[in-house]
């Protein structure tokens, strides 16, 4: 549990940070939960996340949680490594968040970003 906590704080904080391709973040998910892959507020870019177990690819359900609306967005079913764009402010969302679940079995997701600020919200022009 404090694992998972940690790895979601980790998580959290990636947009904060600037992270670059070599930082990678591992998550666990259980076959009865979901867990937060991704969170992102203003950013574009892709995700890339790669989920296995035992080193076996393995496959999960994924889909954005759109803010501030909290509409859901299903990206389907993929399996072992995969990525997805992070599309900045479009769909009418601020932010959102990257969320996996559906696993057959304790389930590693490793994950990492590159990504940029979408919007500039601050400058003059």
């Amino acid at each position: 549990m404090k694992r998972s906590i940690l790895g979601l704080v980790v998580l959290l904080m990636l947009p904060l940070t600037g992270s670059r391709a070599s930082d990678v973040v591992t998550v666990w998910v259980e076959p009865s939960q979901s867990v937060d892959v991704y969170w992102e507020v203003n950013l574009s870019g892709k995700v890339y996340v790669a989920a296995d177990i035992d080193g076996r690819p393995a496959c999960l359900e994924y889909w954005w949680i759109r803010w501030p609306t909290t509409s859901i967005k299903s990206l389907g079913r993929r399996c072992g490594a995969t990525s997805f764009s992070v599309r900045g402010l479009a769909d009418l969302a601020v932010g959102g968040k990257l969320r996996a679940g559906s696993a057959e079995a304790t389930t590693r997701i490793r994950g990492t970003a590159s990504e940029r600020v979408a919007h500039d919200l601050f400058r003059v022009v």
